[in-house]
């Protein structure tokens, strides 16, 4: 039961750390930093966010780093602020992820970053930004056909009760 699951969870977070430390050690090219930002993001769903962005730090000075790391990497950032509800940094992150990419030459995360971004100012119960982020979101992730178009219709749903009817028969159009 429960110890078994706490025995586990121990199991993958020692593995998580160790594949971290000696990825980040061995790491020479970009592709190898996403290897370390893949087990960053494990920490993070495991809701080890202290020990993420232990590690995140490190990768985001590393050699290694290009654009299309960074990107990801301060998305993952953006990612570990809004799970210890860190709205101001959260932000800060995701428009700093969006900075090494554009919609016109647009990164693997940029479509999940508007939106995420659009869930930060959410929280802060910026209304404005929220609806045009997710708008963002939802004509990126339609125009390359990315199933996370979904979410960004769902949570665009949330972003209706702050809108008079005047304002939102505008935005359907």
């Amino acid at each position: 039961g429960d110890f078994q699951g706490f025995i586990l969870k121990h199991i993958a977070v020692d593995y998580f750390i160790r594949t971290g430390k000696i990825a980040l050690k061995a790491a020479k090219s970009a592709e190898d930093m996403h290897l370390v930002l893949r087990v960053i993001e494990n920490l993070n769903d495991l809701k080890l966010f202290s020990m993420a962005q232990f590690f995140l730090n490190d990768v985001i000075r590393h050699k290694a780093m290009n654009d299309m790391c960074r990107e990801i990497a301060f998305g993952v950032q953006g990612k570990i602020h809004s799970n210890i509800k860190n709205w101001e940094k959260a932000v800060e992150a995701f428009k700093k992820s969006l900075e090494f990419s554009s919609y016109d030459e647009p990164g693997s995360t940029y479509g999940a970053v508007l939106h995420q971004l659009g869930v930060a100012y959410e929280n802060q119960e910026d209304w404005e930004r929220m609806r045009e982020n997710f708008l963002l979101a939802i004509e990126y992730l339609a125009k390359n056909k990315d199933p996370k178009i979904d979410i960004a219709f769902q949570s665009l749903g949330r972003v209706k009760k702050h809108f008079k009817d005047t304002d939102w028969s505008q935005i359907e159009k």
